[in-house]
């Protein structure tokens, strides 16, 4: 079946509250990033057009369009429901990626690439 990557970044509840960002039950959704085998678009969420914002909750509601996420389970969709997406139709990565390397670590900092030997950088990056 068709199918389409995604991904979000998310930030603070509030300045004053920076930890917030890493937590689904608090953070504010900054960026949705959408991908093909082809393309891939990043739009600031706050700032897209409301046209493009319906089409997007239309993607992600369709039952015939496979959504291929990492981590998104415990944390994307969380976020995204929350917001009042209706999303069908997820495959999560996590774990078939555990299930070939074993030895990789699942942290947050690590979930964007199999190789470990690179820095931790998503957990290292200051929320902007």
């Amino acid at each position: 079946s068709p199918f389409i990557s995604l991904d979000i970044e998310t930030g603070a509840r509030t300045p004053a509250t920076p930890w917030t960002g890493k937590d689904p039950t608090q953070a504010t959704l900054k960026v949705i990033g959408l991908g093909t085998p082809d393309v891939g678009y990043a739009m600031w969420w706050g700032d897209t057009h409301a046209s493009i914002k319906a089409e997007v909750r239309r993607l992600l509601a369709d039952p015939g369009l496979l959504k291929v996420l990492q981590n998104g389970h415990w944390f994307d969709l969380r976020i995204l429901r929350r917001k009042g997406f209706k999303i069908r139709n997820v495959v999560d990565t996590r774990d078939m990626r555990r299930a070939l390397s074993s030895t990789s670590r699942l942290s947050l900092g690590y979930m964007s690439s199999i190789y470990n030997d690179l820095p931790d950088w998503k957990a290292r990056e200051d929320d902007k």
